[in-house]
């Protein structure tokens, strides 16, 4: 293996600590598969549902937190309209 040294934000320090102490190995670890799991990929492309559904469990992961009237107002924040 080769030492690196990466840049991270704020939020992808706490998702990577996260995974780490529930996976029970290093964060390098969890950068590692993750990459794996990239290369893995490459060329399947997921389907819109499948991707939502990530993007929702990161969100969860990341505590990050979305308006409390998305439901009943989805369109003014998908298409930046007030109706």
């Amino acid at each position: 293996m080769i030492r690196s040294q990466i840049y991270l934000e704020q939020e992808q320090i706490r998702f990577l600590k996260t995974v780490a102490y529930e996976k029970n190995v290093t964060m390098s670890a969890v950068i590692r598969e993750l990459i794996n799991n990239k290369l893995s990929k490459k060329g399947n492309k997921i389907n819109s549902g499948e991707w939502a559904l990530k993007l929702a469990k990161n969100a969860e992961t990341l505590k990050i937190k979305g308006p409390k009237n998305l439901s009943t107002d989805s369109d003014k924040y998908i298409y930046r309209s007030s109706l």
